[in-house]
Order: C-alpha cells, then structure tokens, then sequence
C-alpha cells in the first residue's frame, strides 16, 4: 500500500479518517506525519479523545513519557465525559438500556468513577430492576461511605428499612446539586404546573384577599411557589434545607424572611402564625405526615388553609399508609392522608387529581389537597 503523505490529503475528510491516516503513518514509523494529523483534528475538536490518545501515542513512541502521561489523562478524561454526557441524553430519552452501556464504557476507562456509577444505579431503577440497582448504590457507597442520596435511594430500592422521612442530608444535597438548572429544568423540561395550581386554588380559598395574605412557602426551592402567589400576600416566609436554592429565592426579592431549616423545625418554633401555608412538591419527602400536619396546625391561624401536592396512589393501589417509591419520593394513600390530617384538628375541604409536571413526554397526575384549620 502506498504511503500517504499529511502535507498532501485533502482538507474536506473526515476527523475519523485522518485519525485513520494517522495511525497508519505512526504504525510506518512516520511520528511527525501522524502527529500532525492528529493535532489537526485536535484543532477542530479540541474534545477528540482518538486524537488525544494518537498524541499521547506518539509522544510514548518518541520516549515522552510525561508529555504521552499528560495526553492519556485528558483523552481519559474527555472519553468519560463524552459517554456520561451521550448516556444521560439517552436516560431523558428513556433509553435506558443504550445509557446503560454508555455507562459502562465510561467504567471501562475509569472503575470507580462515580457519575457514571450513579447513572446505571439510576437507570436501573427506572427499570424497575431494583436488586440491580441497589448494588450499584452501594458500589457508590463503598466509595464514598456515608453518602446521603445514596443511602435514601438503597432504601427507596428496598434493601433496608424504609425511614419515616427523607434525611436532611438527603434534601438538602439533592437540591444543592440541582440549584442551577432547577428553575429551566422544571418550567421548561418538565412544564412544572403545581405553584400555579397551588395559587390558583388558593384564589378559591381567598376570594377576597386583596393582597393581604400572611403566607408560609414550606420547601420554598427557588421561590417559584412564591411567584405564582404573591399577588395575594402582603408577606411571604420560605422555608428551605437547600442553601444554594435559597440564594436564588432571595434574588427574587418577594419573600420577607427566608430561613434554612428542615420544615418540622421552623414549624415547631414558628414565629408567627399564617393565613396559608403551601407545600408545592415538597411533602413527598415526608413518609409520616403525623409531626408535619401538627406543626402545620400550630403554625395557621384559626381558620387558616393549607394548600399541597402529594403524589397520587391509583385509586386500585392505595395502601393503608405510605409507600417509598423507587424515585425517593413517597406516595400516601388518601385514607392515611384524612386520618393524620383528622388528628391534627385540620378539616378536609378538597382533593382532586391535578397534572403536576411531565415526565419523557406523559403526564404526571397528583393530589392537591385543601385543608382548614378549624376556628
């Protein structure tokens, strides 16, 4: 086969050829021809992680070996990188299999990279292949032992005790990671819909506010909830164990106070008492509502309402109490729901089945209950 020399192929072939040619002309012994090549590509895709390994090659070949050290880790690095990124593309798209062994191509270069081991534990789970997915869980434990979503996910896979909330540490890291793109995610991605739903039920509640709403926003995140209601407060307080989603509420410049606590322990010191409390999306981390609706109860003045989403149980599969589900969210049976709501002296006026968000193109249907406190 006759050489190909660097200084005379055409400009218009592909990335993959030229790395082609070039692996051809370092194989030959013509290091400075391939080098070239590869540094070609490299010029247009300084991602090429081919190239990138072609470089480190070279280097290797002329007894570089810090310099040939220097190119396998950032082809390393960019290799795992690029399937992480394609992998996750592929679990929005529900292909969960295809993500899978994009995971798994990225383990092949680094074992314990823990994006990657996090990502098949997560795909797994959306299989519904939980025993599968819990020990890829605790693959990400034995690495980083401790760690709090790993450990609520572990018991959401059922493989140990189911605890009666979410961890704080659990929260509160969950959120911190999702902080930046929460807002875009939600109203964008997921058409998040409960914040409007929540507000305008509470127009219901309220027909003749007039702004004059004192308001608690449990779980308050980014302050989206806040937005969608502040045209009937004269004063919003936000709750929120995520720090980093506090300071994007506090942007928004429409809550009066905004304090970093877990809900049960600003409702049991709760400073004063409120017209409404909401909880958009946020008592889905709670299993037993029996310590959250009492605080609720002390925190509302009399007559007050609180307003909540909560994941809904096909009516066919309603359990006596709550479930784990293997998202990490928990679901309630509404029974459950009126009995703790019955014990903590707040009165049922209603619950109805409202699209929350979608989820890979579906709808996502939960309950949106009212509750007032009795006067």
């Amino acid at each position: 086969m006759a050489k190909i020399s660097s200084r005379t192929h055409p400009n218009f072939v592909s990335a993959d050829t030229k790395i082609e040619w070039a692996q051809r002309f370092l194989a030959d012994g013509q290091a400075g021809d391939a080098d070239a090549l590869f540094s070609e590509v490299l010029q247009k895709d300084k991602n090429s992680f081919m190239a990138l390994r072609g470089r480190a090659a070279v280097a290797e070949y002329r007894g570089q070996t810090k310099r040939a050290a220097k190119f396998t880790q950032n082809a390393n690095e960019q290799e795992i990188e690029t399937h992480c990124k394609a992998a996750e593309k592929a679990s929005d798209d529900a292909l969960y299999s295809k993500a899978i062994t994009l995971y798994e191509q990225a383990l092949s270069v680094e074992p314990e990279n823990l994006d990657a081991i996090w990502g098949t534990a997560e795909c797994y789970a959306a299989l519904d292949e939980r025993v599968e997915a819990a020990s890829w869980y605790q693959r990400y434990l034995d690495i980083e032992p401790g760690e709090p979503e790993a450990l609520h996910m572990l018991s959401a896979m059922g493989m140990t005790d189911v605890p009666d909330r979410a961890s704080n540490g659990y929260v509160a890291t969950l959120f911190d990671r999702f902080a930046p793109d929460f807002d875009e995610q939600l109203t964008g991605e997921l058409e998040y819909q409960v914040p409007a739903v929540l507000a305008e039920t509470a127009k219901d509640c309220f027909p003749e506010a007039n702004g004059g709403l004192d308001v608690l926003d449990l779980g308050c995140g980014t302050g989206l909830s806040g937005v969608a209601i502040k045209d009937l407060a004269k004063r919003i307080d936000g709750v929120d164990l995520s720090g980093e989603m506090l300071k994007l509420a506090r942007k928004r410049r429409i809550y009066k106070k905004l304090t970093k606590s877990d809900i049960i322990s600003y409702l049991d010191d709760a400073p004063r008492q409120y017209d409404l409390v909401l909880g958009a999306d946020v008592f889905i981390y709670f299993g037993s509502l029996d310590a959250l609706f009492s605080g609720i109860t002390g925190a509302l003045k009399p007559g007050g309402f609180v307003i909540f989403s909560l994941e809904a149980q096909p009516e066919d599969q309603q359990t006596a109490g709550y479930e784990l589900t293997a998202s990490g969210r928990y679901s309630h049976g509404r029974n459950y729901v009126r009995s703790v709501a019955q014990t903590s002296n707040l009165l049922e006026r209603s619950v109805n089945i409202e699209q929350l968000r979608t989820e890979y193109g579906e709808p996502v249907l939960g309950d949106i209950w009212v509750f007032q406190k009795a006067d």
